[in-house]
C-alpha cells in the first residue's frame, strides 16, 4: 500500500514510541557518568557519547515510529544550530513532555490549551527574545547566570568534552584568543598532542549554495583539504559557462601538482549551471570533483571588496567575465589556493596557511596599510570605516586551528566530535555567561517558578495544566544525571533541595562523578552554558509541544514510496 494514515490515539503512541527508542539511546549519555555509545559510519566503528551524532544514527523501520523519532531528534538539531551544545538535554525534555502530553489529552486534556500553557511556562522561564540583540534576556534561569571567567571558559570545554583537561585548555584558549564569532576549525595533527596553531585565512558569512556539496554527513557541512579557488564577480548562468570553470579549475590544480577539489565563489549561480557542478560532485560513472559552490554576500562595491580580500589571500585573482563569455579563456594565474575549506550552510572558513613573507611585505602590508589609511581618513561616512575596520580585522585575525592529536584513526574521530562539542560550548559560555551545572539549573527554575507564579485567573484548566507539566519535566535532567552514575534520582534531588534552602543560594548540586554534594557549583566549575540551558529547553517545546501534541493525524508511506530527502539535510 502506497499511503498509510493514524489518527488520534493511535497515531500518538506510534510517534511516542519512536520517541522513547531514541531517548533510551541518546539519554545515556547524559552527564560526567554518562555511557557511550557504538555504531558504525562509513565503514567505521564509532563510539561516542555526543547526544546528537548518537540521534543522527537512529533510523528506525516503522514508518510512525520514525517520524516520532525525527521530530525529537529535530530538537536537538534546533539546539546545535542555536547553542551548539546541549543536545541530549533537549532530546530527554522534548520526549518527557511528549510522554507527559500524551497522557494529559489520554485523560481528557484539550491538546491546544495543553500547548499553549506550556509555551506560557517556558517563556517566564527562558525569558523574551531580543532581536535586535538576536538572543534572549530575562527569566528565570538568567538569575542563575554569572559572566564566564577565564578559568570558567575552560571549565565549561572541560564538561562538554567529558572531563578531557587537554582538550579544554586548548579550545578555551582558541575561543578566547578569536572571540566567540572568530574563524575556528578542527585538523589534524602530526602527533599524539593537540595544538592550536593561528592561521592566514578569513571566515564570511555566505555557505553552501545546494545540499549535494556536502562531503562530511555528520557534521552536516562541506570540508575539502587543498583547494583550487576561483573568484567570480558576475553570476554563472549556463552549463557551458560551468563546464569551462571546471575544465579550467582540474587544469589548474593539476599544474600545480595537487589533486582537485574546487572551490567557486561568485555572486549568483543559476540552476542550469548549479546542475552542472552537483552532477560532477554526485557522479557515479566517472570520479567524483570535491567542488563546492558558495554565493558570495553582500552587494556592489562591498562585494568586490571582499572578493578583494579573498584574493588577496588566496593568490586568486577576481574573475570579471563579460556578459556572454563561457569562462572558456580562464587561465591557470585566475585561481588561487586554500589549504583547507569548510562550508555550512550559513558559513565558509577559509584557511590558507602559512603566507610567503616575501609575498607577505610585498602584497599583504601595503594592502593592510591601504586599509588602516581608510580609517583614519575622517572625511569618509562613518560606515565606510566601520567597512574598513571589519575588513581589517577579518584580514589580520587570522583563523584558529586545533589540530587533534590520537593514537588510532577512530580515536581521533571520536576525540574530534568532543573538541567540536567543547568549541560550542565554551562559545556559548562566553556569550552569555554560565549557571549551575549538572541539571541543578533547571530544578531551581522548576523550584522558583512554582513558588513564585502567581495563579492568572484567565488561564484554563488545561492550561494550567500544561503550566504544571512542563515545570515537573524540569527535573529529569538532573534524575536522568543521577541514573546514569547509579544513583537514586529522588534522594539526590531531595538532597540538593535541602542543600539550597542551608545555603539559600541557588549554586548548589550534585556532582555525578564524585558523588558528592556541592554547595557551590561554579566556584567547583560544574557549570553549563546559559545560551545552552535555554536553546536545550526550547527546542524540547517546540519540538514535543507545539508539533507533536497538537498532531491529531500522521501520513506515512511504504519504504519504496518515500518521498527522496537530499542527503545531508536534517
Amino acid at each position: 500500500m502506497a499511503v498509510k494514515l493514524q489518527f488520534g490515539k493511535e497515531a500518538r503512541t506510534s510517534l511516542l514510541k519512536g520517541a522513547e527508542i531514541l531517548n533510551s539511546a541518546v539519554s545515556v549519555t547524559l552527564g560526567p557518568a554518562g555511557r557511550n555509545v557504538l555504531f558504525r559510519h562509513g565503514g567505521q566503528v564509532i563510539s561516542t557519547k555526543d547526544g546528537v551524532t548518537v540521534a543522527k544514527e537512529i533510523n528506525l523501520p516503522g514508518v510512525f515510529e520514525s517520524i516520532g523519532a525525527d521530530l525529537i531528534k529535530s530538537a536537538a538539531g534546533q539546539t546545535v544550530d542555536q547553542a551548539g551544545d546541549g543536545t541530549t538535554t533537549s532530546t530527554l525534555l522534548a520526549y518527557k513532555i511528549f510522554e507527559a502530553g500524551c497522557k494529559a489529552i489520554e485523560e481528557g486534556a484539550e491538546p491546544t490549551q495543553l500547548v499553549r500553557g506550556i509555551e506560557k511556562a517556558r517563556d517566564e522561564i527562558v525569558g523574551e527574545y531580543d532581536a535586535k540583540a538576536h538572543k534572549y534576556k530575562g527569566g528565570i534561569l538568567e538569575k542563575f547566570a554569572v559572566p564566564t571567567s577565564e578559568k570558567l571558559a575552560f571549565q565549561a570545554a572541560r564538561i562538554s568534552s567529558n572531563g578531557d583537561d587537554k582538550i579544554a585548555e586548548v579550545v578555551s584558549r582558541a575561543v578566547l584568543q578569536c572571540g566567540i564569532e572568530g574563524a575556528l576549525t578542527i585538523g589534524n595533527s602530526a602527533s599524539q598532542d593537540h595544538v592550536l596553531e593561528i592561521v592566514d585565512g578569513m571566515q564570511i558569512d555566505s555557505g553552501l549554495a545546494h545540499p549535494y556539496f556536502i562531503n562530511d554527513l555528520q557534521r552536516n557541512r562541506a570540508a575539502l583539504d587543498n583547494v583550487t579557488v576561483l573568484l567570480v564577480n558576475r553570476r554563472i548562468s549556463t552549463d557551458v559557462e560551468a563546464s569551462n570553470i571546471l575544465s579550467a579549475a582540474i587544469k589548474a590544480s593539476q599544474s600545480n601538482g595537487r589533486a582537485v577539489a574546487i572551490l567557486i565563489l561568485c555572486d549568483d549561480v543559476d540552476p542550469e549551471a548549479l546542475n552542472c557542478f552537483v552532477h560532477n560532485r554526485i557522479k557515479t560513472d566517472s570520479p567524483q570533483i570535491p567542488v563546492v559552490v558558495v554565493r558570495t554576500p553582500l552587494f556592489a562595491d562591498a562585494r568586490r571588496d571582499l572578493l578583494e580580500d579573498i584574493a588577496l589571500l588566496t593568490g586568486a585573482r577576481r574573475t570579471e567575465s563579460p556578459q556572454g563569455k563561457a569562462y572558456e579563456t580562464l587561465s591557470t594565474s585566475s585561481f588561487g589556493y586554500a589549504q583547507r575549506v569548510v562550508v555550512t550552510g550559513s558559513k565558509t572558513l577559509i584557511s590558507v596557511g602559512p603566507m610567503d613573507q616575501e609575498r607577505k611585505a610585498k602584497e599583504f602590508d601595503p594592502y593592510v596599510a591601504r586599509l588602516k589609511t581608510i580609517i583614519a581618513d575622517e572625511g569618509l561616512r562613518p560606515d565606510q570605516i566601520d567597512a574598513a575596520k571589519g575588513r581589517l580585522a577579518a584580514l589580520t585575525g587570522g583563523v584558529a586551528v586545533i589540530k587533534v592529536g590520537g593514537t588510532s584513526a577512530n580515536s581521533i574521530v571520536e576525540t574530534k566530535f568532543r573538541v567540536e562539542d567543547a568549541i560550542h560550548a565554551t562559545r556559548a559560555a562566553v556569550a552569555d555567561g554560565v549557571v549551575p551545572g549538572g541539571g541543578s539549573a533547571l530544578l531551581f527554575a522548576r523550584e522558583t517558578f512554582t513558588g513564585s507564579t502567581p495563579c492568572d485567573p484567565t488561564e484554563t484548566k488545561d492550561e494550567a495544566l500544561g503550566v504544571e507539566l512542563l515545570a515537573s519535566v524540569l527535573s529529569e535532567p538532573i534524575s536522568q544525571i543521577a541514573r546514569n552514575a547509579g544513583y537514586d534520582p529522588d534522594e539526590v534531588i531531595k538532597q540538593v533541595l535541602e542543600y539550597e534552602s542551608t545555603f539559600q543560594a541557588h549554586t548548589c548540586g550534585f556532582d555525578a562523578k564524585t558523588g558528592a554534594y556541592i554547595d557551590d557549583m561554579i566556584e567547583e566549575g560544574i557549570v553549563d552554558p546559559l545560551r545552552v540551558v535555554r536553546a536545550g529547553l526550547n527546542a524540547a517545546v517546540s519540538a514535543a509541544a507545539t508539533t507533536l501534541l497538537r498532531t491529531e493525524a500522521v501520513i506515512g508511506y511504504d519504504a519504496e514510496n518515500t518521498p527522496q530527502q537530499i542527503p545531508g539535510m536534517r
